[in-house]
């Protein structure tokens, strides 16, 4: 089975956690390019958590050190194309608890590190933990027809950017450390849910 083909398969299941979570990062996202909200909402840096509530917002939030508009694009296409393919593979329940714990080893490392770094990047980064053994099986398994599917091109070219260009984006920027630490936290935190979940590729 092709990428594209479990995106759009019939008779898997909606991906409602997250259609929420990519809607959270919209809602929470839209009103900061109005400056004024990053005091309510939190994210970023030099921005303290003044309200408890920014614990949350803050995973969801986006811009200061890296530009909104694409901070926001890139993790709302990380969850509507990778987080769409994972959840219909296994499930909203066990969907539900991994990025719940990404989300929360996220929360509670940038609290421990007095960090107020910002973004879901924390959370959608353990995807990749599934995504990238899902398109090497289709890799080998269709190599004639991998590279005629757009959606294929277009998933192997976001999660190479992902794990290659932008650590290389960070470092050119000098927007580093802190982030990719924070995506390295997020890959180690799913890796357990491999076998926990039940995972295998005969899913696809």
């Amino acid at each position: 089975m092709l990428f594209s083909k479990i995106f759009h398969q019939k008779g898997l299941g909606f991906p409602y956690v997250t259609l929420c979570l990519a809607l959270s990062c919209l809602v929470i996202s839209i009103p900061l390019f109005s400056s004024d909200f990053y005091h309510i909402l939190g994210g970023g840096q030099g921005v303290n958590v003044n309200f408890w509530w920014q614990v949350i917002t803050t995973r969801f939030s986006h811009g200061r050190g890296v530009p909104l508009l694409p901070h926001l694009l890139g993790n709302v296409i990380a969850f509507a194309f990778f987080g769409t393919v994972i959840e219909r593979l296994l499930g909203s329940g066990r969907f539900f608890l991994l990025s719940l714990a990404t989300f929360s080893v996220a929360t509670t490392w940038r609290t421990i590190a007095n960090s107020y770094g910002n973004g879901a990047s924390g959370i959608c980064w353990g995807y990749l933990v599934f995504i990238i053994p899902i398109l090497v099986w289709i890799w080998q398994k269709n190599k004639k027809q991998v590279l005629r599917d757009f959606v294929n091109i277009l998933a192997i070219g976001y999660a190479l950017f992902m794990l290659l260009g932008i650590p290389i984006l960070a470092w050119i920027t000098g927007v580093k450390g802190n982030m990719n630490f924070s995506h390295t936290v997020s890959i180690l935190t799913a890796l357990p849910f491999i076998p926990v979940s039940g995972f295998t590729l005969e899913y696809i």
